[in-house]
């Protein structure tokens, strides 16, 4: 009969230790929910922001004016 509490403390502990890496695993989960939620947010308020859209054109206009003075200066 000695044997029964030390299994039922071996029980407690492994269930014990079960609990707590569940824990651990839904903490990190919860965590990298979040990261995921900010960063489409992020990417959501960009592609609604013209300007950034446009970022290609804004280049192209500037390489385009910085030609037009480099060869007014010329002249």
């Amino acid at each position: 009969m000695r044997a029964y509490p030390k299994i039922m403390f071996q029980l407690v502990a492994l269930l014990g230790a079960a609990m707590a890496g569940y824990l651990v695993d839904v903490s990190d989960a919860h965590a990298q929910s979040a990261s995921c939620r900010r960063l489409e947010d992020t990417l959501a308020t960009l592609d609604r922001n013209r300007d950034f859209r446009n970022v290609d054109a804004a280049g192209r206009d500037a390489r385009q004016v910085g030609r037009q003075v480099q060869r007014l200066e010329s002249q």
